[in-house]
């Protein structure tokens, strides 16, 4: 909660910043070729491949599975939050960049509480423990209800339906540890 609040604080800053356009957004940017947007997803993907077979995704995963205990095992529960927040901004960052340059305009509006609460939805859906499962679930929340346009006014109430049976049947979300083990035998315990 408090992410998705501070996220709204940021984009309220903007709303009032004249430097960066204000309301009005910022324009102007020179086009980025798809071709880099790709390199840049290739090295995202390579990087979170890399971080999941280092020390520092086990700190995380030590973290995120339970923090007392963590914190009895020696680790600084508060330099693991910090390293995943900043891990988790320079991805926003490097993604909301090529954004930017790749529709040639920006304004806060396009990062509203809505589009915040379609992050949350995405990584609970595709599951929150493995990064597969992000990239699954943000699939998903972009591609499922533009198929499910057909439903016109009932589209929302569909998609909202499809989400609670997924949650009630896999709390964990779609993807978790022993499911991605079970298929890519070479991911870690």
């Amino acid at each position: 909660m408090a992410t998705l609040g501070f996220g709204e604080m940021v984009r309220s800053f903007f709303l009032n910043f004249p430097y960066t356009g204000g309301a009005g957004g910022f324009h102007g940017m020179q086009l980025v070729p798809v071709g880099y947007m790709w390199i840049w997803t290739g090295v995202l993907v390579l990087a979170v491949f890399l971080l999941e077979s280092s020390r520092l995704w086990l700190k995380l995963r030590a973290v995120h599975d339970d923090e007392a205990a963590a914190d009895l095992l020696g680790l600084d529960v508060t330099a693991v939050k910090v390293g995943a927040f900043g891990i988790g901004a320079a991805i926003a960052a490097i993604a909301g960049g090529l954004f930017a340059h790749h529709h040639l305009y920006i304004e806060p509006g396009n990062f509203g509480f809505e589009r915040s609460i379609d992050l949350v939805i995405a990584v609970i859906l595709g599951g929150s423990t493995v990064a597969p499962g992000a990239l699954l679930g943000g699939a998903i929340v972009v591609l499922l209800p533009e198929n499910l346009r057909m439903l016109a006014q009932w589209r929302l109430a569909a998609f909202g339906t499809l989400l609670v049976l997924v949650l009630l049947t896999r709390r964990q979300g779609l993807l978790d540890r022993p499911l991605l083990r079970r298929f890519v035998p070479w991911q870690r315990a």
